[in-house]
């Protein structure tokens, strides 16, 4: 059954245009794009262990997601050292969970700058196995669902995975219930408020319904938590990508390879992330 109304602050919603056989629309309040229907647990479980996800997927996932473990790990420490974080957070010693974990390279980066108890969480086989041969403890399934010890955690991460959830909402309380008092949640999620998102329309890269199911903006993402005992905010951040990688996407989003790319000589390119957001909340 399609519903058109705004999940998030309950305004009406307008339709924008079908994609891969579901609905997008737009709240007209807080500017939340989001599919309906929404695919059930199976089918989201199915889809994301479907061989392949995170090596030579088509048209989902990733083409090599270990190709960007370096660029991955460099952003990440990049992300430690933001101010807004750093002077208000210290790793050494604590209790860290990855949402999303994938191959753990947050958890990697985290474990250099000092910290005890390391958790991920995915959805797919492939990283629980990765994960347990690295020796971090592993929870595999959907995090709205997993049993997670409560009031446990000192920092949250959510890379590029809030836009994945069946239940975001769920998610946010599960994040406040298991995150000690003081501790940090930091996401990196869509901006669909963003130029790129709002020119493109349904040929926007990151418009792949269902693997994308909400398509968040600052103030949608922000009314969520703020509702859930935290507070902070968002903003456009850095990506690093290999050289070959960023040439891919490039002819991806526009249809045709970056002027003189093969002359480019960084091995990691630089991208002022137009279309996505780096949101840091801390629980009061």
């Amino acid at each position: 059954m399609v519903n058109n109304t705004c999940p998030v602050c309950q305004s009406g919603a307008k339709y924008l245009f079908e994609k891969n056989a579901y609905r997008v629309f737009k709240c007209r309040a807080c500017g939340l794009g989001f599919i309906s229907p929404l695919p059930t647990e199976a089918q989201l479980t199915d889809f994301y262990n479907m061989s392949n996800y995170y090596c030579l997927a088509e048209n989902r996932g990733y083409a090599d997601y270990s190709s960007l473990e370096e660029a991955s790990k460099k952003m990440y420490r990049d992300f430690l050292k933001d101010p807004h974080l750093s002077g208000r957070f210290d790793f050494s010693n604590k209790t860290i969970l990855d949402v999303g974990c994938a191959f753990g390279y947050f958890l990697d980066v985290a474990r250099e700058a000092g910290a005890r108890e390391l958790w991920g969480t995915d959805i797919t086989s492939e990283s629980e196995k990765v994960i347990s041969r690295k020796g971090y403890i592993s929870v595999r399934g959907a995090f709205e669902n997993i049993v997670l010890p409560e009031n446990h955690f000192d920092f949250v991460f959510m890379g590029d995975v809030f836009e994945h959830l069946l239940d975001p909402f769920a998610a946010a309380k599960k994040v406040s219930r298991i995150m000690k008092r003081g501790g940090f949640v930091l996401i990196t999620t869509v901006n669909f408020d963003s130029l790129f998102a709002r020119s493109a329309g349904k040929r926007w890269r990151l418009m792949v319904p269902p693997e994308h199911i909400f398509y968040w903006t600052a103030r949608a993402i922000q009314t969520v938590f703020h509702e859930n005992r935290f507070e902070g905010g968002c903003k456009s951040y850095t990506v690093f990508l290999p050289r070959e990688y960023f040439i891919e996407r490039f002819k991806k989003q526009f249809g045709f390879h970056p002027p003189l790319s093969r002359l480019l000589p960084f091995r990691f390119i630089p991208v002022y992330s137009f279309d996505t957001m780096k949101c840091l909340f801390r629980k009061t």
